[in-house]
């Protein structure tokens, strides 16, 4: 074998002779070492020499200049290098360092010692580790945090030692500490203050604290990440979209606003008071805002709104019935008052007689012929209601609530779909009632419109009352003053005929009525003749006219209870049925007959006839129950001094007779 080899390497071909010889083969070997050999280990020899001095000045200036602690360690963990800022970070000079085992130079704690060594360990079996932060004692006892990356150094393969470059962080740990300490405050402070506050870019919620997601309903990890809109209650909604438009491209827009917010039940709404800036958020523009839950609030406010236009409503109404004491004016003006207080198209006034037996409206407003109405009361669900409740009755449907049956075709006709009928109490008694008529649609009256319906009721009772009392003052005065008429008037004349006349003339005016009729019972007690009356301007005459008692069950009353009696239709009752005729020739519509008493026998009846339709009242039945009573004593004395003047002037007659007797001669 025949090879040919270049000797780079001192006893390199003998070593490989050797070798061969040894497995029996014989080599031939031409050793060329010659002069360019040499040229070549030299140049390589100072290539490498220079490439070391400049990787050393590389590693030098490193050392020197980085910012950095490097500390070098071997692997019996002595410190072979540090650098110069190792030297002003901990205090110690190099000379004080160098040689000695890290672990006993004192510049950890104990509990970042124990992590330093866990961590060394690891760099010697080869890995790297990073991030580790150690707190480090310096010479003259402060305390200063370094975040250490550690690096095994390798010789021929082997872990040699270990590279650990330590960065002070002290300031930065500081700084982040206290942006912890910042961060967590401001945390704590939004988690549990009461207004909500919230961040939005781009239509959605970034940011949401428990307030503010619980004003809507939501928690906080629903509420993130929602379209904001989706909140809004829709009345508000385009408010609020333009106004975020607006901000959101730099348009002065207010800061501070009201809004709606819209539950999670999709039915409640919040009321809350805004305040909304821009922030850079994330590196983009942010709206961040607060808001205060001002429901409570509002309702509050809304309350006293109320109540204030509660107070104004009732003062209104005081004011228009306190400034008179006529019944008629103050139903007027009530009717009004409550159409425009509860915004009803209708209201009317239903007052009871004093039975309860019947109803009548007296007033309603606007006009819509209501008054003409008169109802029982018995089957009247909703009436009997509100008198034994004496409590304000809601009718939502007046077509088909039962207790509306008697009254449907009234409703219909009268156009009322829906109406709260509110009692008018006095004294415990139920004498009337208000009603609240809805009539382009159905309407439910709320909580607040009944109190304050029912507050003016009372108010208004409580006027009636005393119209009605002044009323029976006046009545009273009244009646004394026709009784003393009666009597004066009567007094005057001593002809039985003229005392009637009066009596009828003077009863109807009283009673605002266009005829009165006097009759006379005959011997018989058969029949009663009118004979004397009081008419009207283009009233019929019903002189002479005679009215049989037998047959007649209304005469034939009050001849045998020797009480009056009011009819209210005279013209179609029953019981005077006789006389039908007679009431339609004379236009009497309703009736009210008393009897004239002499010496506790009935002689005679007086006769007031109504040409409209008309209730008399217990007072008025009793004012001229005492005016006949007056004229029948004044008709008892004209007859008694009619009697006791003929009577004289028969005795006159006897006595002129007997004087011609006496004078005449003897004849025997």
């Amino acid at each position: 074998m025949r090879a040919f080899i270049v000797d780079d390497e001192p006893g390199i071909c003998q070593r490989l002779q050797r070798e061969l010889q040894k497995e029996g083969c014989e080599l031939e070997i031409e050793t060329a070492i010659e002069e360019q050999y040499a040229q070549n280990l030299e140049r390589l020899v100072e290539e490498r020499t220079k490439e070391l001095r400049e990787s050393e000045a590389r590693y030098r200036l490193l050392m020197e200049t980085a910012d950095d602690a490097i500390f070098v360690l071997g692997a019996d963990l002595c410190v072979i290098e540090v650098n110069p800022y190792a030297e002003q970070a901990i205090g110690y000079a190099r000379d004080e360092l160098i040689g000695r085992p890290f672990p006993e130079l004192g510049v950890l704690t104990p509990a970042s010692l124990g992590l330093a060594a866990k961590n060394t360990a690891r760099v010697l079996a080869g890995e790297r580790v990073s991030g580790a932060v150690y707190e480090f004692i310096t010479k003259d006892g402060q305390h200063l945090l370094g975040e250490v990356s550690g690096a095994p150094i390798y010789y021929e393969g082997q872990v040699v030692g270990v590279l650990a470059i330590a960065r002070d962080i002290t300031e930065r740990k500081l700084a982040e500490e206290a942006l912890r300490e910042s961060e967590e405050k401001h945390r704590t402070l939004i988690d549990n203050i009461q207004d909500g506050v919230f961040i939005i870019q781009d239509v959605e919620i970034q940011f949401g604290n428990e307030a503010f997601a619980r004003m809507a309903g939501y928690t906080v990890e629903e509420i993130t990440g929602m379209d904001f809109r989706q909140l809004v209650a829709p009345e508000d909604l385009e408010m609020v979209a333009d106004r975020y438009r607006r901000r959101q491209a730099g348009e002065d827009v207010p800061r501070e606003y009201e809004l709606r917010l819209l539950h999670k039940d999709g039915k409640t709404r919040v009321f809350v008071n805004m305040n909304v800036g821009l922030i850079d958020y994330r590196g983009r523009v942010a709206s961040m805002g607060t808001g205060k839950d001002i429901t409570e609030r509002k309702r509050a406010e809304e309350e006293i709104k109320q109540r204030v236009a509660r107070l104004a409503a009732i003062n209104r109404v005081s004011a228009a019935i306190s400034s008179t004491l006529d019944s008629n004016e103050i139903f007027g003006a009530i009717t009004q008052q409550m159409v425009e207080l509860f915004a009803v198209e209708h209201s009317g006034i239903l007052m009871f007689d004093e039975k309860q037996e019947w109803g009548h409206i007296l007033a309603e407003y606007p006009d819509r012929g209501a008054t003409a109405e008169r109802f029982e009361v018995k089957g009247y669900l909703a009436a009997e209601r509100i008198i034994a409740d004496q409590k304000p009755l809601m009718i939502e449907d007046t077509l088909k609530d039962p207790l509306m049956a008697k009254v449907r075709d009234t409703m219909r006709r009268l156009g009322i779909k829906s109406m709260l009928i509110v009692p008018l109490v006095v004294k415990g008694e139920t004498i009337g009632s208000i009603g609240l008529d809805a009539i382009q649609e159905r309407r439910v009256f709320n909580q607040e419109e009944i109190e304050l319906s029912q507050t003016i009721a009372n108010q208004v009772a409580t006027a009636i009352e005393n119209a009605r009392l002044y009323t029976q003052t006046q009545q009273r005065a009244g009646r004394l003053a026709l009784l003393n008429q009666v009597i004066t008037v009567a007094s005057s004349t001593l002809k039985p005929k003229a005392v009637l006349e009066t009596i009828c003339r003077e009863l109807a005016l009283a009673f605002d009525v266009p005829q009165a009729a006097a009759t006379l019972l005959n011997e018989a007690r058969t029949a009663s003749i009118v004979v004397a009356e009081y008419l009207a301007e283009g009233r019929p005459s019903g002189m002479g006219v005679v009215i049989p008692v037998e047959g007649n069950p209304i005469t034939q009353y009050v001849v045998e209870h020797q009480a009056p009696l009011a009819v209210a239709d005279a013209q179609h009752d029953p019981r005077m049925a006789a006389i039908h005729e007679l009431m339609r020739q004379r236009g009497t519509v309703s009736l009210l007959i008393l009897p004239l008493m002499v010496r506790g026998r009935v002689v005679g009846t007086l006769g007031l006839d109504a040409v409209e339709r008309r209730e008399f009242s217990d007072e008025e039945i009793t004012l001229a129950a005492s005016a006949a009573a007056a004229a029948a004593q004044a008709l008892e004395n004209a007859r008694l001094f009619e009697a006791e003047h003929q009577a004289r002037q028969i005795s006159d007659t006897l006595s002129e007779i007997a004087r011609e007797l006496n004078a005449a001669p003897d004849l025997n």
